[in-house]
């Protein structure tokens, strides 16, 4: 008899990015393309979530040759997509890729679940204080990552703040 595993359906809201995506995943969606036929949609769809979600490395579909992006399978409103984060990234940000372009469904959609199956998750005692940190850096502050450049640079660069940019990332 096999497991199905629990999926955990997260509320995530559309939010507009900085153009970074396109350019700098173009290495890895050849790779992509490569290994698996599948054609990515050039860019990415930025998400956010009011909480954090920490990632499993062991769970990645796929880790870019320089080690420095990662992939998960999930679902959004159904269909099949991967989740995008980077090294660093914060736990609340979701950045999505798929071989068709998303953006104007969820533009004007109220109502945006992102589906992931729970494993792939960290819970429990190895991410007490990396939530702890995430709420002193990010807890209301969800959208300042794409939307206030200068609170995110703070957040990243300087010395009291760098350390625990660090430890707040949504990869484990």
């Amino acid at each position: 008899m096999v497991e199905k595993n629990e999926e955990i359906k997260i509320d995530v809201t559309f939010i507009e990015g900085r153009g970074k995506a396109k350019s700098s995943l173009q290495d890895s969606f050849r790779e992509i393309n490569k290994q698996f036929n599948l054609k990515m949609f050039p860019g990415s769809l930025n998400l956010i979530s009011r909480n954090p979600f920490y990632l499993k490395k062991s769970f990645c579909f796929y880790i870019s040759n320089d080690r420095k992006r990662f992939f998960w399978r999930a679902k959004l409103n159904g269909e099949n997509v991967l989740i995008y984060r980077w090294k660093k990234c914060p736990a609340h940000v979701f950045e999505i890729v798929s071989k068709n372009e998303l953006r104007p469904t969820i533009e004007n959609s109220d109502k945006v679940k992102l589906i992931i199956d729970e494993q792939m998750c960290s819970r429990g005692h190895r991410v007490f204080w990396r939530l702890l940190i995430w709420n002193a850096l990010w807890k209301r502050r969800e959208t300042k990552y794409y939307k206030d450049s200068f609170y995110s640079k703070i957040v990243r660069k300087w010395p009291m703040f760098k350390q625990l940019y660090k430890t707040s990332n949504g990869i484990i």
